[in-house]
Protein backbone atom coordinates (compact mmCIF):
# COMPACT_ATOMS: atom_id res chain seq x y z
CA UNK A 1 0.00 0.00 0.00
CA UNK A 2 2.56 2.20 0.78
CA UNK A 3 4.60 1.78 -2.40
CA UNK A 4 1.32 2.50 -4.30
CA UNK A 5 1.09 5.68 -2.71
CA UNK A 6 4.94 6.60 -3.16
CA UNK A 7 4.12 5.82 -7.10
CA UNK A 8 1.03 7.94 -7.56
CA UNK A 9 3.00 10.40 -5.33
CA UNK A 10 5.58 10.73 -7.59
CA UNK A 11 3.44 10.51 -10.87
CA UNK A 12 2.81 14.01 -10.53
CA UNK A 13 6.25 15.78 -9.58
CA UNK A 14 4.69 19.47 -10.48
CA UNK A 15 2.17 19.26 -8.41
CA UNK A 16 4.50 17.83 -5.64
CA UNK A 17 7.46 20.30 -5.97
CA UNK A 18 4.39 23.22 -6.21
CA UNK A 19 3.29 21.96 -3.17
CA UNK A 20 6.33 22.29 -1.12
CA UNK A 21 6.82 25.56 -2.06
CA UNK A 22 3.73 27.15 -1.36
CA UNK A 23 3.62 24.92 1.70
CA UNK A 24 7.06 26.56 3.15
CA UNK A 25 6.04 30.08 1.38
CA UNK A 26 2.95 30.05 3.81
CA UNK A 27 4.91 28.38 7.08
CA UNK A 28 7.20 31.33 6.73
CA UNK A 29 4.34 33.74 6.54
CA UNK A 30 1.88 32.39 9.33
CA UNK A 31 5.14 31.72 11.54
CA UNK A 32 8.17 33.62 10.72
CA UNK A 33 6.83 36.89 12.31
CA UNK A 34 5.61 35.00 15.26
CA UNK A 35 8.70 33.31 15.89
CA UNK A 36 10.89 36.36 15.17
CA UNK A 37 11.10 39.33 17.81
CA UNK A 38 12.07 41.90 15.51
CA UNK A 39 10.16 44.93 14.80
CA UNK A 40 9.28 45.02 10.91
CA UNK A 41 9.06 49.05 11.55
CA UNK A 42 12.15 49.27 13.65
CA UNK A 43 14.51 51.57 12.58
CA UNK A 44 18.35 51.55 13.12
CA UNK A 45 20.03 55.01 11.57
CA UNK A 46 23.64 53.63 12.03
CA UNK A 47 22.51 50.54 10.00
CA UNK A 48 20.70 51.65 7.10
CA UNK A 49 21.40 50.28 3.51
CA UNK A 50 23.38 47.20 5.81
CA UNK A 51 24.34 44.17 3.30
CA UNK A 52 23.43 40.98 4.00
CA UNK A 53 25.19 40.04 7.59
CA UNK A 54 24.80 37.82 10.77
CA UNK A 55 23.15 40.82 12.38
CA UNK A 56 20.45 41.31 9.55
CA UNK A 57 20.66 37.82 7.27
CA UNK A 58 19.31 39.48 4.25
CA UNK A 59 20.53 43.35 4.95
CA UNK A 60 18.32 46.57 5.78
CA UNK A 61 16.57 49.01 4.32
CA UNK A 62 16.96 53.21 3.88
CA UNK A 63 15.62 53.16 7.09
CA UNK A 64 17.38 50.39 8.77
CA UNK A 65 14.66 48.42 8.46
CA UNK A 66 15.30 44.20 8.58
CA UNK A 67 14.68 43.13 5.39
CA UNK A 68 14.12 39.23 6.66
CA UNK A 69 11.33 40.38 8.99
CA UNK A 70 9.37 42.89 5.94
CA UNK A 71 10.07 39.98 4.08
CA UNK A 72 8.21 37.67 6.20
CA UNK A 73 5.57 40.37 7.11
CA UNK A 74 5.12 41.21 3.33
CA UNK A 75 4.61 37.54 2.57
CA UNK A 76 1.34 37.63 5.39
CA UNK A 77 0.44 40.53 3.40
CA UNK A 78 0.66 39.46 -0.18
CA UNK A 79 -0.10 35.62 0.15
CA UNK A 80 -3.12 36.30 2.26
CA UNK A 81 -4.85 38.58 -0.07
CA UNK A 82 -4.17 36.72 -3.18
CA UNK A 83 -5.41 33.77 -1.07
CA UNK A 84 -8.45 35.67 -0.61
CA UNK A 85 -9.27 37.47 -3.92
CA UNK A 86 -8.51 33.59 -5.34
CA UNK A 87 -10.98 32.30 -2.66
CA UNK A 88 -13.86 35.28 -3.69
CA UNK A 89 -13.61 35.01 -7.22
CA UNK A 90 -13.56 31.19 -7.56
CA UNK A 91 -16.63 31.13 -5.40
CA UNK A 92 -18.15 33.87 -7.19
CA UNK A 93 -17.05 32.71 -10.27
CA UNK A 94 -18.62 29.26 -9.63
CA UNK A 95 -22.10 30.28 -8.81
CA UNK A 96 -22.47 32.87 -11.58
CA UNK A 97 -20.75 30.23 -14.15
CA UNK A 98 -23.30 27.53 -12.58
CA UNK A 99 -26.49 29.67 -12.79
CA UNK A 100 -25.54 30.55 -16.54
CA UNK A 101 -25.02 27.34 -17.88
CA UNK A 102 -28.75 26.66 -16.26
CA UNK A 103 -30.74 29.24 -17.87
CA UNK A 104 -30.11 30.74 -21.38
CA UNK A 105 -31.71 34.56 -20.60
CA UNK A 106 -29.27 34.55 -17.72
CA UNK A 107 -26.11 33.08 -19.88
CA UNK A 108 -26.91 36.30 -22.22
CA UNK A 109 -26.98 38.82 -19.66
CA UNK A 110 -24.18 37.68 -17.52
CA UNK A 111 -21.73 36.45 -20.03
CA UNK A 112 -22.02 39.40 -22.18
CA UNK A 113 -21.02 41.03 -19.07
CA UNK A 114 -18.07 38.96 -18.64
CA UNK A 115 -16.98 39.45 -21.96
CA UNK A 116 -16.88 43.07 -21.52
CA UNK A 117 -15.02 43.08 -18.04
CA UNK A 118 -12.74 40.36 -19.70
CA UNK A 119 -12.16 42.26 -22.96
CA UNK A 120 -9.81 44.96 -20.73
CA UNK A 121 -6.39 43.62 -19.86
CA UNK A 122 -6.48 42.75 -15.95
CA UNK A 123 -3.67 44.82 -14.70
CA UNK A 124 -5.50 47.84 -16.42
CA UNK A 125 -8.78 47.09 -15.17
CA UNK A 126 -6.70 46.86 -11.75
CA UNK A 127 -5.18 50.20 -11.91
CA UNK A 128 -8.43 52.17 -13.56
CA UNK A 129 -10.11 50.58 -9.89
CA UNK A 130 -7.61 51.86 -7.66
CA UNK A 131 -7.22 55.17 -9.43
CA UNK A 132 -11.07 55.47 -8.34
CA UNK A 133 -11.24 54.20 -5.79
CA UNK A 134 -8.17 55.29 -3.79
CA UNK A 135 -5.53 53.14 -2.34
CA UNK A 136 -6.15 50.80 0.53
CA UNK A 137 -5.96 47.50 1.17
CA UNK A 138 -9.27 46.82 0.81
CA UNK A 139 -9.92 48.15 -2.64
CA UNK A 140 -6.87 46.10 -3.87
CA UNK A 141 -8.87 43.05 -2.85
CA UNK A 142 -12.15 44.42 -4.35
CA UNK A 143 -10.43 45.48 -7.60
CA UNK A 144 -8.42 41.80 -8.18
CA UNK A 145 -12.00 40.10 -6.86
CA UNK A 146 -13.79 41.86 -9.71
CA UNK A 147 -10.91 41.48 -12.07
CA UNK A 148 -10.56 37.85 -12.21
CA UNK A 149 -14.31 36.72 -11.33
CA UNK A 150 -15.21 37.01 -15.02
CA UNK A 151 -12.54 34.62 -16.36
CA UNK A 152 -13.39 32.26 -13.69
CA UNK A 153 -17.27 32.36 -14.11
CA UNK A 154 -16.38 31.47 -18.17
CA UNK A 155 -14.74 28.49 -17.17
CA UNK A 156 -16.99 27.31 -15.19
CA UNK A 157 -19.59 27.98 -17.21
CA UNK A 158 -17.86 26.23 -19.95
CA UNK A 159 -17.53 23.23 -17.85
CA UNK A 160 -21.02 23.29 -16.52
CA UNK A 161 -22.38 23.24 -20.13
CA UNK A 162 -20.36 19.99 -21.17
CA UNK A 163 -21.30 18.51 -17.37
CA UNK A 164 -25.08 19.45 -18.55
CA UNK A 165 -24.65 17.74 -21.74
CA UNK A 166 -23.68 14.40 -20.37
CA UNK A 167 -26.30 11.42 -20.50
CA UNK A 168 -26.00 11.12 -16.80
CA UNK A 169 -27.72 14.55 -16.32
CA UNK A 170 -30.37 13.94 -19.33
CA UNK A 171 -31.36 10.60 -17.09
CA UNK A 172 -31.50 12.37 -13.77
CA UNK A 173 -33.87 14.79 -15.35
CA UNK A 174 -35.97 11.97 -17.24
CA UNK A 175 -36.29 10.64 -13.28
CA UNK A 176 -37.61 14.19 -12.33
CA UNK A 177 -34.67 15.62 -10.68
CA UNK A 178 -35.34 19.16 -9.51
CA UNK A 179 -33.26 21.56 -11.03
CA UNK A 180 -31.45 23.07 -7.89
CA UNK A 181 -30.61 19.92 -6.82
CA UNK A 182 -29.54 19.01 -10.21
CA UNK A 183 -27.11 21.82 -10.30
CA UNK A 184 -25.34 21.77 -6.53
CA UNK A 185 -25.64 17.51 -6.12
CA UNK A 186 -24.33 15.90 -9.35
CA UNK A 187 -23.35 19.34 -11.83
CA UNK A 188 -21.00 21.62 -9.68
CA UNK A 189 -19.17 18.54 -8.36
CA UNK A 190 -18.48 17.30 -11.66
CA UNK A 191 -18.01 20.89 -13.16
CA UNK A 192 -15.00 21.70 -10.53
CA UNK A 193 -11.77 20.70 -11.77
CA UNK A 194 -11.01 22.99 -14.56
CA UNK A 195 -12.31 25.95 -11.85
CA UNK A 196 -10.10 24.46 -8.99
CA UNK A 197 -7.10 24.17 -12.02
CA UNK A 198 -7.62 27.39 -12.80
CA UNK A 199 -7.74 28.82 -9.80
CA UNK A 200 -4.11 27.95 -8.33
CA UNK A 201 -3.43 30.31 -11.73
CA UNK A 202 -5.85 32.98 -10.44
CA UNK A 203 -3.76 32.24 -6.81
CA UNK A 204 -0.45 33.47 -8.93
CA UNK A 205 -1.66 36.61 -10.91
CA UNK A 206 -3.17 37.63 -7.42
CA UNK A 207 0.62 38.17 -5.92
CA UNK A 208 1.78 39.14 -9.44
CA UNK A 209 -1.14 42.08 -9.65
CA UNK A 210 -0.67 42.85 -6.00
CA UNK A 211 3.27 43.60 -6.32
CA UNK A 212 2.34 45.49 -9.73
CA UNK A 213 -0.05 47.74 -8.07
CA UNK A 214 1.79 48.92 -4.65
CA UNK A 215 4.91 48.86 -6.93
CA UNK A 216 3.14 51.50 -8.67
CA UNK A 217 2.00 52.88 -5.55
CA UNK A 218 -2.06 51.92 -5.97
CA UNK A 219 -1.36 48.90 -3.52
CA UNK A 220 -0.35 48.53 -0.06
CA UNK A 221 0.44 51.85 1.16
CA UNK A 222 4.05 52.15 3.60
CA UNK A 223 4.79 51.29 5.90
CA UNK A 224 3.03 48.66 5.22
CA UNK A 225 5.14 45.63 4.08
CA UNK A 226 4.45 43.89 0.75
CA UNK A 227 6.70 42.39 -2.03
CA UNK A 228 5.23 45.10 -4.16
CA UNK A 229 6.30 48.05 -2.12
CA UNK A 230 9.70 46.48 -0.80
CA UNK A 231 10.75 46.51 -4.34
CA UNK A 232 9.43 50.11 -5.62
CA UNK A 233 11.43 51.32 -1.97
CA UNK A 234 14.40 49.87 -3.24
CA UNK A 235 14.32 50.69 -7.01
CA UNK A 236 16.02 54.31 -5.88
CA UNK A 237 19.24 52.24 -4.85
CA UNK A 238 19.40 49.32 -6.89
CA UNK A 239 22.76 49.89 -7.55
CA UNK A 240 24.40 50.18 -4.06
CA UNK A 241 21.61 48.04 -2.32
CA UNK A 242 20.80 45.33 -4.35
CA UNK A 243 19.31 43.43 -1.36
CA UNK A 244 16.57 45.26 -1.07
CA UNK A 245 14.97 44.52 -5.10
CA UNK A 246 16.62 40.92 -5.18
CA UNK A 247 14.81 39.62 -2.19
CA UNK A 248 11.49 40.26 -2.52
CA UNK A 249 11.68 39.89 -6.34
CA UNK A 250 13.16 36.03 -5.50
CA UNK A 251 10.01 35.53 -3.16
CA UNK A 252 8.03 36.64 -5.90
CA UNK A 253 9.45 34.39 -7.99
CA UNK A 254 9.61 31.10 -6.14
CA UNK A 255 6.01 31.77 -4.78
CA UNK A 256 4.37 32.03 -8.21
CA UNK A 257 6.92 29.40 -9.73
CA UNK A 258 5.00 27.16 -6.85
CA UNK A 259 1.63 27.84 -7.95
CA UNK A 260 2.19 27.69 -11.34
CA UNK A 261 3.79 24.19 -11.08
CA UNK A 262 0.62 23.34 -8.75
CA UNK A 263 -1.59 24.48 -11.78
CA UNK A 264 0.42 22.22 -13.98
CA UNK A 265 0.47 19.44 -11.71
CA UNK A 266 -3.76 19.79 -10.96
CA UNK A 267 -4.14 19.71 -14.77
CA UNK A 268 -2.25 16.83 -15.46
CA UNK A 269 -4.13 15.22 -12.71
CA UNK A 270 -7.66 15.47 -13.67
CA UNK A 271 -7.26 15.20 -17.40
CA UNK A 272 -7.00 11.51 -17.87
CA UNK A 273 -9.74 10.98 -15.27
CA UNK A 274 -12.18 13.36 -17.22
CA UNK A 275 -10.59 11.78 -20.39
CA UNK A 276 -11.55 8.25 -18.94
CA UNK A 277 -14.99 9.58 -18.45
CA UNK A 278 -14.72 9.45 -14.34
Amino acid sequence: MKIGLLRKFWRYPSLTVGAVIVGLAMAAAIFGPLVSRQDPYGMEVLARLSPPSPEHFLGTDEYGRDILIRLLYGARLSLGLAFLVTFCSTLLGLIIGLYSASSKWLDEVIMRLCDGLAAIPGILLAIALMAALGSSLANVTAALILVYTPSMARIARSSALSVYASPFVEALTLQGAGSFRLLWLHVAPNALAPVLVQAAFVFSESILAEAALSFLGLGVTPPAASWGNMLQAGKAVIGKAWWLTAFPGLSLAISVLGLQLIGDGLRDYWEPTREGGG
